[in-house]
């Protein structure tokens, strides 16, 4: 743990890069791709990650998560995601007790903190908040616990106010699925800073849950504004609220940024998604060009070509689900894109040209 801090406190003096939000990670396989997310993240942040570590599903069925052998002590949560119906099947102190126990092999594991994710309905705050006044009688001292609730139970004052003291913090969950201008949307930053300012006062500790992901309903995507998350982001900054993000994204994962993104959604920065291009020399007429994806969580996109020097040529291809226009002078090209933060060759072509070839895309479409 020394190490760690060590570490983040000398990348920061260096860098200047080293984050401290706290980010969600809701994979239930800790595949190889998970491992390193989550060694990259603690390498360069300071922050908390959050891991689904069970469910209780409507059926009462508790699906328990295994503990990963990399959590790090000290800097990691527990979350137990409840669904809705749950609530009428169990007492309040039945459901802790299950809670309980599934969080035990976690808090062995050298977990400090406890997280209870249930949509309660609005009437079902009371019962909301005896969950959590149960739970405090079972956990070890020193044992950290919070809930997640929706901007909807922030309009039931009294209620709410006793929900947020029986915790040590709770998290202000402002991705979820609304109607904005007659679009499905997850996140919408004006709501969302209302949301915020409701919470502020009640004067209690609270986070705030920020999207950095895409979901699938209906067959559909649905999308975010990133730039609306990042400025939300800045908004909750200037009032000193801690940030969260869903989810950690890794490099098997279409649906969620890479860290370098995320980081700089989360630290309110402009948002400039971008394919960073890189030419790789064969021999000396041959090149391969590669493709970085740098912020898109789109499966393809179509691109103009504009080549910005002379040249003729001779030859070419597509590579890894690349396909192109067919003309000798490729003006287009739809590609496949790597995962986000990573990058994979995506042409190869022979030239009778000088140097090395020079190229922009222009994305002019892109499948979600």
């Amino acid at each position: 743990m020394l190490c760690r801090l060590l570490t983040t406190l000398l990348l920061a003096a260096v860098t200047g890069r080293v984050s401290a939000a706290d980010f969600y990670l809701w994979q239930r396989e800790h595949t190889p791709g998970v491992r390193r997310a989550v060694k990259e993240f603690h390498r360069l942040d300071r922050g908390r990650l959050l891991y689904l570590a069970g469910e209780i599903e409507n059926n009462g069925k508790i699906i328990r998560v295994p503990v990963p052998e990399y959590l790090v002590k000290g800097a990691s949560c527990a979350v137990i995601r409840i669904h809705v119906m749950e609530i009428r099947r169990s007492t309040a102190q039945t459901l802790a007790e299950k809670a309980a126990g599934i969080f035990k092999v976690w808090r062995d594991a050298g977990c400090d903190e406890l997280q209870i994710d249930l949509d309660a309905p609005e009437r079902r705050i009371a019962y909301y908040t005896q969950l959590m006044r149960e739970l405090k009688k079972l956990l070890p001292p020193g044992t950290k616990l919070s809930a997640t609730v929706l901007p909807c139970h922030l309009d039931h004052k009294k209620e709410f106010a006793r929900l947020a003291a029986s915790v040590d913090y709770f998290v202000l969950q402002l991705h979820y699925v609304q109607k904005k201008n007659g679009c499905t949307v997850l996140f919408d930053r004006d709501s969302a800073c209302r949301a915020i300012a409701k919470a502020e006062k009640f004067r209690l500790p609270f986070k705030a849950a920020l999207p950095l992901y895409t979901q699938m309903i209906k067959g559909k995507f649905i999308m975010s504004d990133w730039q609306q998350v990042a400025d939300c982001s800045r908004f909750c900054s200037e009032r000193n609220i801690p940030v969260i993000g869903f989810r950690l994204g890794n490099t098997g994962d279409r649906r969620a940024f890479d860290l370098e993104t995320a980081r700089s959604i989360l630290n309110g920065e402009t948002f400039t998604p971008r394919l960073e291009l890189s030419w790789q020399r064969d021999n000396s007429d041959t090149f391969i060009l590669y493709v970085k994806n740098c912020g898109l969580l789109y499966l393809r996109a179509k691109a103009d070509c504009l080549w910005q020097n002379d040249m003729t040529i001779r030859d070419f291809d597509t590579l890894n689900g690349t396909l192109s226009d067919g003309s000798p002078e490729i003006k287009q090209l739809d590609i496949l894109l790597p995962f986000p933060g990573e990058k994979h060759p995506v042409l190869w072509l022979k030239t009778s040209g000088n140097g090395i070839p020079e190229l922009k895309l222009n994305i002019i479409s892109k499948e979600q």
